[in-house]
């Protein structure tokens, strides 16, 4: 069984991050795919991850927003889990700052992820595509103990603007648990600054078991999806849009809460 995982790891890391050309439509090829969502689903099968309520995830287009734990260790887990439950790729936004390292950016790529891009969203949504983005991005990441579950979206309105101009619904998925697989001890105000260019991202220096994370469960939430509340001029219209903003940021928020009670509740 380990010979066989191991195997399967030599392959995923060869077909991410192998100095070749990407493959043709830039995404690893279905056997190599299915090599890495059965690693993620072993190496964090001890965190016992479920989706509740995925049948609310609609077909076609549809922005899928995330509350962001360390090392963006949810998204690893919640990956394998829309594959299953869909049976569709997530196409997920992911920091530009991570394309500085070329063959991150690269495996980023062959596992469907783009770079931050509102014209690289709207693209995707009006082609049909499930895409994932975690508005609070870095911040949200490395944010200390005391902002645990708490969504850090306050000035990020260009998941909205997307969403508002691909005319796609909003689906909220909010993970517990996750603020809990790290043991903060410190913040790191040097190395990830120079690497990363500023300080949004100064690190939180945890404990884990290595990079996994401690073991506990994570649970992942699917809420109704939010309409767009009128047409694609809403986007620059700074009134319509900040609305929106603060009605999606407070029911997440909200579907958050009741997740993280519930969470506490059964594993506490």
């Amino acid at each position: 069984m380990r010979h066989t995982i191991t195997q399967r790891s030599l392959r995923v890391l060869n077909g991410l991050f192998a100095p070749t050309a990407l493959p043709p439509g830039g995404l690893l090829p279905e056997a190599q795919r299915d090599d890495l969502l059965g690693v993620l689903e072993q190496t964090l099968a001890y965190m016992k991850p479920e989706l509740h309520h995925a049948e609310r995830i609609p077909a076609g287009g549809a922005l899928l927003v995330g509350n962001h734990a360390l090392m963006g260790i949810d998204s690893f887990a919640l990956y394998p889990l829309l594959v299953k439950h869909t049976g569709r790729l997530p196409r997920g936004l992911a920091d530009r700052a991570l394309w500085r390292l070329p063959p991150l950016g690269r495996g980023l790529e062959r596992m469907g992820a783009v770079q931050g891009e509102p014209d690289a969203a709207e693209k995707l949504l009006k082609a049909g595509e499930m895409v994932l983005v975690y508005p609070g991005g870095g911040p949200e990441s490395f944010k200390p103990p005391a902002d645990h579950y708490k969504l850090l979206w306050q000035d990020r309105l260009g998941f909205i603007r997307v969403a508002l101009r691909a005319q796609v619904p909003i689906v909220p998925i909010m993970a517990a648990g996750t603020d809990h697989a790290y043991r903060y001890l410190f913040r790191d105000r040097w190395i990830a600054r120079r690497l990363a260019g500023g300080p949004r991202y100064d690190f939180p220096v945890s404990l884990g078991l290595g990079v996994l994370p401690l073991p506990g469960k994570f649970t992942y939430h699917v809420g109704e999806p939010i309409a767009p509340p009128g047409g694609p001029e809403l986007a620059d219209d700074p009134t319509a849009l900040a609305a929106f903003h603060q009605h999606v940021w407070q029911t997440a928020q909200g579907q958050l809460d009741a997740a993280v009670a519930q969470w506490r509740v059964e594993n506490t």
